[in-house]
């Protein structure tokens, strides 16, 4: 039996994706004999403002020793969460995975920084302790691959959890368009949605954060998963103008449950909807583009049973069950 414990940055939102991504490979899991995946957890932190908060290390390192796991998964990127997570691992001896949900530094607040952070602590621990990557997009993959160790490029599936989808009909009186992500995020994109005419949308926004709504704008704030799912299944349409996405869980979530979506070239879950319909991409920045791939989103049409076969659980599971019993053999 191999055991894996599952390490990312401390979660500050319910809506975090890598820490759903997380909780998804828990589930996958979950009553597997062979693979024991640990339910990820949130370990106790120190807020540290300029660092985005830093683990309490050494309840981290006795959490690490305690879980007695054969692998460390630790997911993130520029934090310094993630160096300690390395740390520990490489302390304990354990075997690492390493998911970095990859961000081009130049989409990043402070690319410097980053690019200095990155190279000075999380790449030389990579390249020395690494049993191997996972990866979730082509950008991701070309960048991890030059530290010299196995990558694996695997896509992001839905939950196990989310509901499934029942016919669509829509209860709305008219074409309705759903945004999903922080109202006060710069990189989310919701700007775009103020370029759309007034009063022709029923626009929904669902996320946290503080917002001035338009007249034709509806706010839904920290709402349960079924309602979202509603929501989803209900709008005519899913907008996601994201600045940079390494794989977007939203996009996701909507194409599975029938409902287009209209993204930027920046998300990069695009990776995987080469020849599937119902997706139209406008370049980012083209406010003109956006507004026109909205309107002209009528004749898409999602074939589901096509996005339920490219984001299989059973085909991710098993390439994740691959990885990790390759990984469990490599010498700590």
């Amino acid at each position: 039996m191999i055991k894996v414990l599952i390490i990312h940055p401390c979660a500050k939102s319910r809506a975090n994706g890598i820490s759903s991504h997380c909780d998804t490979l828990y589930h996958l899991f979950k009553d597997d004999k062979d693979i024991v995946v640990l339910k990820p957890e949130n370990y106790p932190i120190r807020d540290i403002k300029i660092f985005n908060g830093v683990f309490r290390f050494r309840k981290l390192l006795k959490a690490v020793k305690a879980s007695k796991a054969d692998i460390v998964h630790v997911h993130g990127y520029t934090t310094l969460q993630v160096g300690q997570a390395l740390l520990a691992a490489v302390l304990c001896h354990k075997r690492i995975v390493y998911s970095p949900h990859w961000h081009p530094f130049c989409e990043l607040r402070r690319p410097l920084v980053a690019k200095l952070f990155f190279y000075l602590t999380i790449a030389p621990l990579i390249r020395c302790f690494a049993a191997c990557c996972v990866c979730i997009n082509k950008e991701d993959t070309t960048f991890i691959k030059k530290l010299k160790r196995p990558v694996y490029t695997i896509a992001h599936c839905l939950s196990p959890l989310a509901s499934q989808p029942s016919p669509k009909v829509s209860q709305l009186s008219k074409k309705s368009i759903l945004f999903v992500g922080r109202f006060d995020a710069a990189n989310k994109g919701i700007d775009y949605l103020w370029h759309l005419p007034e009063d022709m949308y029923d626009i929904h926004l669902v996320g946290k954060g503080e917002i001035t709504p338009r007249s034709d704008m509806h706010v839904h704030q920290d709402i349960p998963q079924p309602e979202l799912a509603k929501l989803y299944q209900d709008c005519s349409l899913v907008v996601v103008p994201s600045q940079y996405e390494a794989f977007s869980l939203v996009s996701l979530e909507a194409l599975s449950m029938g409902t287009p979506v209209v993204m930027s070239n920046k998300v990069r879950i695009a990776d995987y909807l080469e020849n599937v319909n119902g997706v139209s991409i406008f370049k980012y920045g083209d406010y003109d583009g956006f507004v026109k791939a909205v309107r002209d989103s009528d004749s898409l049409k999602v074939n589901v049973s096509q996005i339920h076969s490219i984001f299989s659980k059973k085909a991710i599971r098993s390439q994740y069950a691959k990885l990790y019993t390759e990984a469990a053999h490599i010498k700590a």
